[in-house]
């Protein structure tokens, strides 16, 4: 089954919540999409699996159903739901407005600000693309857009938009099919980066404006090329 193969690198920490370690897991694998829409999730194996009672699975699975990732299905288990296009642009939405007020104010306050470590995250980035290696790009993409709410004095905001874009984080992860893409993503941090530092307040919100609103392009392409990956 493929969720045997895929839990084989979970090591659980028998000192923290084990429901949220499962639910952290499983809500990963179907981010990224190794958990595929429509895929069955079974509580008696993925306890087996992992050697671990139903409940902590049974309370995973519930979470992940609150954010809509996995459903319940009547005699049949759980399995993994398709993309929301809803939820996705929904996503987008607000978090174009929540980092666009946060470029703002990182542009306005520049000159008293330590751009280093955004600075060496674009320089990963560069190399993520060179190597192709989506994964790792992805991770620093988040990486950066933390930064960025830090810089503003607002990490609680970064954090609240964990749960908001997990399908957009869905999306993205279908989106990145070649290097090419993801020279596009990184040239378009650069571009935030340059207004930014240039205490640019304007452009910075125009370039993330940019950024983010470029899943509103490939998004219907993506659709209609694996339609049995979305919903409505």
């Amino acid at each position: 089954m493929a969720e045997d193969r895929s839990l084989q690198d979970l090591v659980l920490d028998p000192t923290a919540n084990v429901a949220f370690q499962v639910r952290e897991y499983l809500q990963q694998q179907i981010v990224t999409n190794v958990f595929t829409p429509g895929m069955r999730l079974s509580e008696n194996e993925l306890s087996g699996s992992l050697g671990i009672s139903r409940q902590p699975v049974r309370e995973a699975l519930i979470r992940l159903s609150e954010h809509h990732l996995v459903r319940a299905l009547p005699q049949r288990g759980t399995e993994v739901t398709r993309i929301s296009l809803s939820f996705a642009i929904s996503g987008r939405f607000i978090r174009e407005a929540v980092e666009s007020a946060i470029v703002e104010r990182v542009a306005s306050r520049a000159a008293d600000l330590d751009f280093a470590l955004l600075q060496d995250l674009l320089a990963a980035q560069r190399r993520a693309a060179g190597a192709d290696d989506h994964r790792r790009f992805l991770m620093l993409d988040d990486q950066f857009h933390r930064e960025l709410a830090r810089l503003a004095g607002q990490e609680m905001a970064w954090r609240t938009l964990g749960s908001i874009k997990l399908h957009m984080d869905r999306v993205r992860h279908l989106s990145l099919e070649d290097a090419t893409s993801i020279l596009r993503l990184v040239e378009q941090h650069e571009a935030v980066f340059e207004a930014m530092r240039k205490g640019d307040t304007a452009n910075a919100v125009a370039a993330m404006k940019a950024h983010l609103g470029a899943m509103l392009v490939y998004l219907p392409t993506l659709a209609d090329r694996l339609p049995h990956f979305f919903a409505d």
